[in-house]
């Protein structure tokens, strides 16, 4: 009697398990990094972070004196060389130039004073309504306090609110 021939075993193909996708958390604007608050570059030119009251008055105070020394010593060496008109006119583009670089100082320093308040460096633009806007500015920038505790623009200038004894 034949037998049948025995049937070759049968191979079992396994897949891998499929990695679960990973859960999506909802999208939560992080906070921007924080500039070096601590650089005077930062603290003159970027538009980057916040500053608190006391360093925007002392700032403004100090970049006012230094452009008022700047304009009234040009305006001495422009009077005592009146006659060179080389004299003068390097003087004026000298002025130009100081300008220029005294008005973004101060843009820069009102946009992170705006920062500090938790609001948009286009607040700057208040100033330009007129009677009420500059009055408006001054008293948001250099009375009110800022946000304590981080905000959108970064942390507090300040230093952690909760922290109520540094060790």
């Amino acid at each position: 009697a034949a037998t049948a021939p025995a049937a070759a075993p049968v191979a079992v193909r396994r897949e891998a398990p499929r990695p679960t996708p990973p859960r999506e958390e909802p999208f939560v604007a992080a906070p921007r990094p924080a500039a070096d608050s601590g650089s005077l570059l930062n603290l003159l030119f970027g538009f980057q972070g916040r500053m608190p009251r006391s360093a925007y008055g002392s700032a403004r105070i100090a970049s006012y004196l230094v452009f008022m020394i700047v304009l009234f010593g040009s305006y001495r060496l422009a009077m005592a060389n009146r006659h060179d008109v080389s004299v003068v006119l390097g003087l004026a583009l000298c002025v130009f130039f100081v300008s220029l670089v005294w008005i973004w100082t101060s843009l820069a320093m009102q946009v992170k004073r705006w920062h500090d308040r938790g609001k948009s460096g286009v607040w700057v633009l208040v100033s330009l309504v007129p009677l009420v806007g500059p009055f408006w500015m001054f008293v948001e920038l250099v009375f009110l306090d800022g946000v304590r505790g981080p905000n959108a623009f970064g942390p507090d200038p300040r230093g952690d609110p909760n922290v109520v004894f540094e060790a």
